[in-house]
């Protein structure tokens, strides 16, 4: 079962970052981003192998003709009261969340299928998943203005 799920994950991300890669901004990209995110949830608690390689740096990259890009976010949803306020980028988000999933994709790409599953499940938990739930909510209330 992890293995089916870690394939599984690995399809949606790399539909996402090919989406991304080629600068198909249509309605689809938020829904590549809330399977990724779906998914994510679901990733098994992997253990990395003491002979997987450091993941590549993916190449530069840049997301070009964004619908938008600065957006609002509270930075403590869960307060009691409403706390500070900031600007979210979409830009931001989506390049940091093409290269922590690029980073997985390389490792399970290499054969390394448990190294990338306990790459996607810790980024998630600590960084991209933040991203990819900031791009989906900017996205979301884009499409409804």
């Amino acid at each position: 079962m992890p293995a089916l799920l870690l394939d599984r994950f690995a399809h949606a991300a790399r539909a996402l970052c090919d989406a991304l890669e080629t600068s198909t901004y249509t309605e689809t990209l938020a829904a590549g981003i809330a399977e990724v995110l779906s998914l994510a949830e679901q990733l098994p608690a992997c253990e990395p192998t003491s002979g997987a390689p450091e993941p590549a740096e993916p190449p530069p990259w840049s997301p070009t003709a964004l619908p938008f890009d600065l957006y609002w976010v509270v930075l403590d949803p869960l307060a009691d009261t409403p706390g500070e306020v900031a600007a979210g980028s979409l830009h931001d988000d989506l390049t940091d969340l093409r290269a922590d999933l690029r980073a997985g994709l390389d490792l399970y790409d290499l054969g390394f299928a448990e190294d990338a599953g306990h790459s996607w499940r810790h980024a998630y938990r600590t960084h991209w998943g933040a991203h990819a739930h900031g791009a989906l909510w900017a996205l979301s209330h884009h499409r409804r203005s």
